[in-house]
């Protein structure tokens, strides 16, 4: 087995195909990536790959929250998925990208429907039912606002125990991402 972790820009053209085919058939056909938004940029898969066909990936990206007009980093769970089932390949993905993310000193937040949390509470992380909401996009061009209405956060909290605070309060938190 081999698990690398490679920046958008170095997935080479198969594993950008193989990955999109896969969000798509997990998901739905709105799931494709364009690996070329400048928003995916900055963002790392993490690949398990296993006599060196890819089994699983996830990916995690750079996102700012401004919360309460103070800036937060924070890494974003974007979809992980195992393409070979019950081998335990999901279980190490997500091992993986909590492990990453508590070694960079980050709170992660990631999104998803109401039956995977179970799953990701199993994993480790915490979840809050539809909190989705409270996540708003700022496009930076047009200043327009954008937020998914349905959707359960799951999150790993971090030193600046933005989620904490959060939790507290009403206040809307404030993405230089589209939800991830």
């Amino acid at each position: 087995m081999k698990i690398e972790i490679k920046k958008v820009s170095d997935l080479s053209s198969g594993e950008r195909s193989l990955i999109n085919k896969h969000r798509v058939k997990e998901f739905d056909g709105e799931a494709a990536m364009d690996f070329n938004k400048k928003e995916n940029l900055d963002s790392e898969f993490f690949l398990i790959k296993s006599n060196q066909k890819l089994v699983a990936f996830g990916m995690l990206t750079p996102v700012i929250i401004t919360y309460q007009n103070k800036k937060y980093p924070i890494l974003g769970f974007g979809s992980g998925i195992a393409i070979e089932k019950k081998k335990g390949y999901g279980r190490l993905l997500m091992a993986l990208r909590i492990a990453y993310t508590k070694s960079q000193g980050k709170t992660g937040i990631g999104f998803c429907g109401r039956h995977n949390l179970k799953r990701f509470e199993a994993y480790g992380m915490k979840t809050k039912k539809n909190y989705i909401k409270r996540f708003i996009y700022v496009n930076p061009t047009t200043w327009e606002e954008s937020k998914d209405p349905d959707g359960d956060m799951i999150y790993i909290e971090g030193p600046d125990k933005l989620v904490s605070k959060m939790l507290k309060t009403k206040s809307i938190a404030y993405c230089n991402k589209p939800h991830w």
